[in-house]
């Protein structure tokens, strides 16, 4: 499962009308000249970047809230309608030991493997059981809430996603993966604009991430400002 949106550019790009026009004047005004350090410096200001999480951290005050997110998670999570776990199970070798491993030592980390086993397999459904798992043995672990995030996402309920991806980040700070995860569920759950600061931010702790230049070109391309997109696809 990707962080980033390659598997789904030239979709986009049909969707949204001249933005290779757009790229193309964009480019031409400013020569391609652009940099990494230009946009850093333009962008990403000294201290840290200001990042909506998509509203507070549920505290005991907002059990209710809590309550009804949990039921709705419980009903809208998909079911796996391709290969079932006890198929995989007997065929799949890796799975197989990962499975007995957590058997042998059930521990965070063992329930993260075998999560990471079904995630390959596709099977989602088994992989948020066994992330689950991990963060009730350790509730403190930025990557597991990651990668659930993520699951959420590739089912299409981004909303849902976004308790985990703020945990990811608060636990995990200065992993510019989870900040990136962040962003994607923030945009994806009505804004465009509400992820670039979570991308830049991802961007400030690994000026390297190609995914999250990728996704500040789409989000400013979006936003219709090529100024700002046309260095950032450059990246």
């Amino acid at each position: 499962m990707n962080n980033n949106r390659s598997g789904g550019r030239r979709r986009r790009a049909r969707r949204v009308p001249g933005i290779c026009a757009v790229l193309a004047v964009a480019a031409a005004a400013t020569g391609c000249a652009a940099h990494r350090s230009t946009i850093t410096n333009t962008f990403v200001r000294q201290g840290e970047p200001s990042v909506d999480l998509g509203g507070a951290v549920p505290g005991p005050e907002t059990a209710t809230y809590v309550a009804q997110l949990r039921k709705l998670a419980e009903t809208a999570r998909p079911r796996p309608k391709s290969t079932a776990p006890d198929a995989a199970e007997s065929r799949d070798g890796p799975l197989r030991d990962r499975l007995a491993a957590v058997q042998e030592t059930p521990s965070a980390a063992t329930h993260l493997q075998v999560a990471l086993e079904y995630r390959r397999l596709g099977i989602l459904d088994a992989a948020f059981s066994h992330l689950s798992a991990a963060l009730r043995l350790d509730p403190k672990d930025g990557a597991v809430y990651d990668m659930r995030a993520r699951l959420w996402r590739a089912w299409g309920l981004p909303q849902l996603g976004l308790p985990d991806a703020r945990k990811a980040v608060a636990f995990s700070p200065r992993a510019a993966t989870a900040w990136n995860t962040l962003g994607l569920l923030l945009e994806e759950s009505g804004n465009p604009d509400r992820g670039i600061p979570a991308y830049l931010h991802a961007i400030a702790l690994d000026g390297d991430a190609s995914y999250a230049w990728s996704n500040l070109c789409h989000a400013w391309t979006l936003r219709g400002d090529p100024a700002a997109a046309v260095p950032a696809c450059r990246e």
